[in-house]
């Protein structure tokens, strides 16, 4: 009896030092690169941009009236790896630890909403998916970048590059003012088993707040190219498909 109670009593001193020395610990942290850029508002999962092996976090900074929106994609690796990051006094390497994709225009809202938006291509590297709804009188648009080797990803910014869907990505247009396309963006897997995953993007002011989300298929970066909603009829046989908000003020 006496042993079995040393026995337990060591045990929960053991658990106290592990405990204590896990709260000495340093944390990880990022800290955004100035005031009033709300970094952090949207993190989600990359999914494996680089095809290393290791899982990706994509955050984004909307920055609704500092400047042009950001959105960091860190890589994934070793615990060993990782360290504090502070945007305002470091830059990430595309060939190291990660990239930045700025928005087009100050007031955009780019990045939002971010996620991954699975292996849209099936190259065998996780795309991304960011939305900025308050683009050209919040008619809304959404941007997927696609997962390449970490030897041929860079930072991009939307103001002088424009996305190619045959090699970098591509761009989806809110159909009309006041849409907020992109306020909300997501991966859908491949919803229609093509081997291709598909995204869910959604417009949820359209048509008086009725809202509408709009589920768009993935291809082969051979078809793969911008659509502008307000010219371009989704077809669910080949391209996808809109779901309508049952009544006003909905906000499907």
């Amino acid at each position: 009896m006496k042993s079995h109670l040393i026995c337990i009593l060591l045990l929960a001193w053991k658990l106290l030092v592990a405990l204590e020395f896990d709260s000495l610990a340093p944390q990880k942290t990022i800290s955004g690169a100035s005031a009033n850029s709300y970094l952090g508002f949207s993190v989600n999962s990359a999914g494996d941009i680089n095809g290393d092996g290791y899982e990706d976090v994509i955050i984004g900074a909307y920055s609704p009236s500092t400047g042009p929106g950001i959105a960091y994609v860190i890589y994934g690796g070793k615990t060993a790896s990782f360290s504090g990051i502070d945007f305002a006094n470091m830059a990430l390497d595309p060939a190291i630890n990660g990239f930045t994709i700025t928005g087009s225009a100050t007031g955009d809202y780019f990045g939002f909403s971010v996620g991954s938006a699975g292996d849209l291509d099936n190259d065998g590297y996780d795309d991304i998916i960011i939305g900025a709804p308050n683009k050209n009188s919040q008619q809304g648009a959404v941007y997927v970048v696609y997962g390449r080797p970490k030897s041929k990803l860079q930072n991009i910014d939307l103001s002088s590059l424009t996305l190619d869907p045959k090699t970098t990505g591509f761009m989806i247009t809110g159909n009309a003012a006041s849409d907020w396309l992109g306020y909300p963006v997501r991966g859908g897997g491949d919803i229609n088993g093509d081997g291709y995953d598909d995204i869910i993007v959604s417009a949820p002011q359209k048509n008086n707040r009725q809202g509408t989300v709009y589920v768009i298929y993935g291809g082969p970066k051979s078809i793969m190219t911008d659509i502008n909603l307000s010219a371009t009829t989704l077809d669910p046989t080949t391209t996808g498909f809109r779901i309508t908000g049952n009544a006003e003020g909905d906000r499907l």
